[in-house]
């Protein structure tokens, strides 16, 4: 398959989106689950939400990895699930899809030919959900570990080409908050690791990665048409109305948000709600981390009323003592989110 297009981006920062919305394109197949290729086939991923060591695999280990992850993909239902990923519930082959991957991926796997496996992935993936080979000659894939692997997948694809989203980060820091848990409140260390790595990512790759487009969440849901249609002229594709209505496999996205509120379209809710969700700790952590992010992309300094010492809503003192300790570094020049 050729000139791909691979979308970066930390959890929460409107990837998702934007995948639903590339949907709409004849011309392409959008992979509508986040393969974690690099994952799942024993790369070192350093993402800290998808945190993994390098592990040796043999092929067998390898597919196993893979049709596990389908089989938890079709199990996914509405009450298990709190994103529009419940759409695929119950719609893969996996016996097709395992043999797919049996049949045609062992030799290149045994050869270490990494795009072959990557190319039967997706084409795996396509006949599982179809019953045939995919008619595009051209795929679209988000992980949010990806970004890390740029210059590799830049190798593997020579042609391809790379969007990156950025969302306000005080707005991230809150869905992402939300999306690692509700009953309590979490140790915000992985949280910030996994932003830092992104926004790493963010500033390094468009200067070794031709290709390589950002796009802010904000312009995504404010101007969609006019972002949309630059978006298509950068990746070659027609622009069309299709592409500002995003679906997932064809059918009306829900909305991937962590309000667990499905919405029909592009919600601008996400834009302000987390305003009132905010505490003073995540704010001066932001501010403090992140401050060449909210002053390169447009964004304005928040600050919200309180002493970061005070206890959040339903955060144990184990907790506590963590996030403080986390603040504490962050006063350093060079903080330590690992």
């Amino acid at each position: 398959m050729n000139r791909p297009i691979f979308i970066f981006g930390s959890h929460k920062s409107g990837t998702s989106l934007l995948r639903s919305l590339l949907d709409g394109s004849d011309e392409l197949f959008v992979v509508p689950i986040e393969a974690h290729f690099f994952q799942y086939s024993g790369f070192w991923v350093d993402y800290a939400l998808r945190q993994t060591l390098p592990r040796q695999y043999t092929f067998d280990e390898w597919l196993e990895n893979l049709v596990q992850y389908i089989k938890h993909t079709n199990q996914k239902t509405l009450e298990k699930s709190r994103t529009s990923d419940n759409v695929l519930a119950n719609v893969w082959n996996e016996a097709v899809f395992s043999a797919e991957l049996n049949e045609r991926a062992k030799i290149p796997f045994q050869q270490g030919d990494f795009r072959a496996m990557f190319d039967i992935y997706v084409e795996a993936i396509h006949v599982s959900l179809f019953g045939i080979p995919p008619s595009a000659r051209r795929f679209v894939e988000k992980s949010v570990e990806n970004a890390e692997f740029a210059p590799l997948l830049k190798r593997l694809y020579p042609d391809a080409y790379f969007v990156h989203l950025v969302r306000n980060p005080y707005a991230t820091l809150v869905a992402i908050r939300k999306h690692i848990t509700r009953q309590r409140y979490p140790v915000l260390r992985n949280a910030l690791a996994a932003l830092r790595n992104s926004y790493y990512y963010l500033y390094q790759n468009p200067l070794a990665v031709e290709n390589y487009r950002v796009i802010r969440y904000e312009d995504l849901v404010l101007h969609p048409h006019q972002t949309m249609q630059d978006l298509a002229d950068f990746l070659d594709i027609k622009f069309t109305p299709a592409l500002v209505k995003p679906t997932v496999l064809g059918k009306p996205w829900g909305g991937n948000s962590t309000s667990q509120k499905n919405f029909n379209g592009i919600s601008t809710k996400p834009l302000s709600y987390w305003k009132d969700e905010i505490y003073p700790l995540e704010t001066q952590l932001i501010t403090r981390l992140f401050h060449h992010v909210i002053r390169d992309y447009g964004y304005t300094p928040f600050s919200s009323s309180g002493s970061v010492y005070l206890p959040m809503p339903k955060e144990n003192w184990k907790v506590f003592l963590a996030n403080r300790w986390l603040w504490l570094q962050s006063k350093s020049a060079d903080p330590v989110l690992m």
